[in-house]
């Protein structure tokens, strides 16, 4: 939620919100604007699955209207204060020693999602908010600990910063990208994929391809499936030329220890 600073802090932070230093990204960006700027905040989920229909979102679509840039949170949460989060949307994992159907939008310890797809009504709300219904240009945050299938956030965002689960200062960390007070230079951990039928089957916990046990390996290394967003892919605000690449050999075997050098310019605007 873009409201709440305690879900951008991950699961382990037994208690975020001691201090007051941690921000929300409605915050981080309030703290950030210039005199001449404004915020307004309308939530567009009350759910963590995004369940309301368009019609609940109007309020919303006011203001994004009247906007000069949308910007939606998006993602999944989690079950926060160690644990034991009964006023958390996905509350607390056991209840009463059984373990409850939670939402899809609900990642924690001791409980994995079952598909890597954002619910449906997220989704909704990201294309309700797109330049081609509201025309205005439509910034979406992603907050999450795990793997996501993007589907059609890749034609309805302007723009997808991918803040994962950023700590107390990630919200103001985003809010310095999104005004341009610093260049955004994050490459990606993971190779995102298309969807759940690009991945291994469940318990397939074979990395490496091993044709006697009937496995073709699970990494990106073997995968044939298709990628949304590749391994290392990350856009800055300016644009860098690599060149040079070298090593100091010219053969290498298992175990090898080489050293490898590149030449990186910047050649853009900034």
């Amino acid at each position: 939620s873009a409201d709440d600073g305690d879900l951008l802090q991950g699961h382990y932070a037994r208690h975020p919100d001691i201090g007051g230093r941690s921000a929300s990204i409605i915050s981080g960006l309030a703290e950030t604007l210039t005199a001449t700027g404004a915020i307004r905040f309308e939530p567009g989920c009350l759910s963590p699955d995004c369940t309301e229909s368009k019609r609940n979102f109007t309020a919303l679509l006011g203001a994004a209207h009247a906007a000069k840039v949308a910007v939606v949170v998006l993602g999944t949460i989690h079950s926060s204060k160690n644990n034991n989060d009964d006023f958390s949307p996905c509350g607390a994992l056991d209840v009463d020693g059984v373990s409850p159907t939670l939402p899809l939008a609900c990642a924690m310890e001791g409980h994995d999602r079952s598909s890597i797809d954002l619910p449906a009504g997220q989704l909704v709300l990201a294309h309700a908010l797109c330049r081609s219904e509201t025309g205005v240009p439509l910034v979406c945050v992603l907050v999450h600990g795990g793997s996501l299938a993007l589907r059609t956030l890749l034609k309805d965002c302007d723009a997808i910063v991918d803040a994962w689960l950023p700590g107390g200062q990630g919200a103001r960390g985003f809010a310095d990208v999104l005004f341009g007070r610093v260049s955004p230079a994050g490459r990606s951990p993971q190779t995102f994929y298309s969807d759940n039928a690009s991945l291994p089957a469940p318990g397939d916990m074979a990395v490496y391809a091993n044709a006697s046990r009937g496995s073709a390996g699970w990494t990106y290394r073997y995968s044939n499936a298709a990628v949304d967003i590749p391994f290392g892919f990350g856009l800055s605000y300016t644009t860098f030329k690599y060149h040079s690449l070298r090593t100091n050999t010219s053969s290498i075997s298992h175990c090898d220890t080489i050293s490898v050098s590149v030449v990186v310019a910047n050649v853009g605007a900034r």
